[in-house]
This record gives C-alpha cells, sequence and structure tokens, in this order.
C-alpha cells in the first residue's frame, strides 16, 4: 500500500513517528505547503518521502490545469459565490 499524508505539522508528524513503526505500508509521501516540514516529517524512515503540495485549492492539486493566478482564482470564487 502507498499513502499519501498531506500536511506534516504536529498530527502529520505524530503520523509519521507511529507508521514507521508498521510494515502495513510500502511508502508513504509526506507532502506540506512548507518543503521543509514534508522533509523533517519523511526523515523518520527510508520507506518515507516529502513532497511539497499547495492544497489551497482545487484547482492547484489537479496537474492537468495550469495553475490558476491569484487574479483568476479570486474571479473563479466571486462566480461560484454568485450562482
Amino acid at each position: 500500500m502507498r499513502i499519501l499524508l498531506v500536511g506534516a505539522g504536529g498530527v502529520g508528524a505524530a503520523f509519521a513517528a507511529i507508521a514507521r513503526r508498521r510494515d502495513f505500508f510500502e511508502a508513504i509521501v509526506v507532502a506540506d505547503h512548507d518543503a521543509g516540514s514534508a522533509e523533517r516529517a519523511a526523515a523518520v524512515d527510508d520507506r518515507f518521502s516529502a513532497a511539497r503540495v499547495d492544497a489551497s485549492t482545487c484547482a492547484a492539486t489537479n496537474r492537468s490545469s495550469p495553475r490558476p493566478s491569484a487574479a483568476s482564482a479570486s474571479t473563479a470564487r466571486r462566480d461560484r459565490d454568485s450562482s
């Protein structure tokens, strides 16, 4: 099993520390907006890797679409909220 852990703050780091003692998974990717936090949490085990992710909007997490500019994200929110 491969796991994507989004968030390397207190809960994510605690999850990583506990998961390292388990053998039910083959790999965990620790992803966070702060790459340093992800790297520190992933450093606990060789099966872990780190990644930076911006999960602040759905569009930012979709690799098939370009990242929205601040203006287009604001426009999308306004359009969504007005419907």
